[in-house]
């Protein structure tokens, strides 16, 4: 299902998440694809290197970090996934 709604994203179509509060989908208009990688290249930055202006959370804009916690989840809910898959 994730990578369905990855692929979604990247190929330009609606895609969804799960809200981690409510559990509920979150429908997404279509992205284009320069946007997505946009974003992405956000939060795989800040996978790797740590926030962006690298004083704290209180220096980030809440739209930054709501953003980097959905992908930060997606990420770990996928990894998971996949470990499992792996170990049979």
């Amino acid at each position: 299902m994730i990578n369905r709604e990855i692929t979604n994203a990247v190929n330009e179509e609606s895609f969804f998440i799960n809200d981690n509060d409510t559990h509920k989908a979150v429908h997404f208009k279509a992205v284009n694809y320069k946007v997505f990688i946009y974003y992405y290249r956000i939060w795989e930055n800040f996978h790797y290197f740590g926030l962006p202006h690298g004083r704290g959370w209180t220096d980030e804009r809440e739209w930054v970090l709501e953003f980097l916690k959905v992908f930060e989840n997606e990420y770990n809910i996928t990894q998971n996934f996949l470990d499992k898959k792996a170990m049979g």
